[in-house]
């Protein structure tokens, strides 16, 4: 369990389908980074931007406002737009479920909803001159996407 890594520099979350196992441990995450951060009015705390799919933003926003979670930074939640042919009907999550009230958390800032570039058959999700992050969907009991990063030559 030991990492180079530190919890403070997380920028980026990808979350690949929302059964419990992927996504209930990063209402604890976001948490974990809050407490590792040093705000400083002198630099603005880096926004932490979250990708998985439909359904992902408004679990975040009711797990952190029922426990009164507030954060030392903002959050955006991505979401990835399904496609029919990702899972059988049955898999797919209500509109009623995945709907969006409207109402931001607190340190929430407005997120996307991303839709399939059928050109190239994926979900672009970042690129700079490093490294490109593509989604690709899966064939799974519910939508379900695999996240690759790639880096340039």
């Amino acid at each position: 369990m030991r990492s180079q890594l530190r919890s403070s520099r997380i920028t980026n979350v990808f979350i690949s389908h929302l059964p419990g196992d992927h996504r209930f441990g990063l209402p604890g995450l976001l948490c974990t980074v809050s407490l590792n951060l040093n705000p400083s009015a002198v630099q603005p705390a880096t926004c932490v931007n979250i990708y998985g799919p439909q359904g992902l933003r408004r679990f975040l926003r009711v797990a952190l406002q029922l426990t009164s979670t507030q954060l030392v930074f903002p959050y955006a939640v991505h979401e990835l737009e399904p496609t029919a042919d990702q899972c059988l009907p049955e898999g797919f999550l209500s509109p009623e479920v995945t709907a969006d009230n409207g109402s931001l958390h607190p340190q929430e800032l407005p997120g996307q909803t991303i839709a399939l570039d059928v050109s190239s058959d994926c979900y672009v999700l970042l690129e700079d001159m490093h490294f490109v992050v593509k989604v690709f969907r899966l064939f799974h009991r519910v939508p379900s996407f695999g996240f690759s990063v790639q880096e340039h030559d």
